[in-house]
């Protein structure tokens, strides 16, 4: 709601791509730092807060940058498949192939697992759609 009201002065955000490019690294860093300091996985960094505020500056001022971009085309199709099915994902990981939570390569196969779900889901659907009779 807060985004919508105040896209214009998102927009008009005084903000050259070199301070973006910044900031997005410093959320990087920082989120990595923070992970060494605890020790421990938590739920969310200050740095994932600075890279993700970045990034969606980025998205909305600079929009033709984005929408040929890989990851806009994959969010653009499968966002929904993998927001819904990515527990099952994890679950999968986790009691299935015996992968524990942490590591960088976990949050890898979690996307994939869950991307490959979502592809199959979005087939299904529109596999049954073309197949549906119209009993009327």
């Amino acid at each position: 709601m807060y985004i919508k009201e105040n896209i214009d002065r998102i927009l008009s955000f005084n903000c050259n791509k070199i301070v973006l490019i910044i900031l997005i690294l410093l959320g990087i860093f920082s989120t990595i730092i923070e992970y060494i300091i605890s020790l421990k996985i938590k739920e969310l960094y200050l740095g994932s807060v600075i890279l993700a505020t970045a990034l969606f500056v980025v998205a909305v001022k600079y929009p033709a940058g984005v929408k040929s971009n890989f990851l806009f085309i994959i969010g653009n199709k499968y966002s929904m498949g993998i927001y819904i099915l990515h527990p099952l994902a994890i679950h999968l990981i986790n009691d299935i192939f015996c992968i524990q939570e942490g590591g960088w390569l976990y949050p890898i196969c979690v996307l994939l697992i869950a991307l490959l779900f979502a592809n199959i889901f979005r087939f299904a659907v529109k596999y049954s759609n073309n197949k549906c009779v119209n009993l009327s």
